[in-house]
């Protein structure tokens, strides 16, 4: 390479709808993140809960047991 720099010339138009195109991605991308994080966030509530249930009968079966 020579190491001259070129600049490429594009149209406004071509500039704001490439924009809009990234701006539009970087949206979807974002709620799919949140989406993600709140399933996750949803799973975890629901393990600890159905932990909590397990160990609630087992502490009520230990002292039927007695």
């Amino acid at each position: 390479m020579c190491g001259c720099k070129y600049v490429k010339w594009i149209n406004p138009e071509e500039f704001i709808r490439l924009a809009e195109e990234q701006d539009a991605k970087l949206a979807a991308d974002a709620e799919k993140a949140l989406n993600d994080a709140r399933a996750k966030a949803e799973a975890a509530l629901k393990k600890a809960r159905k932990g909590k249930a397990k160990r609630k009968d087992a502490k009520r079966a230990r002292k039927r047991k007695k």
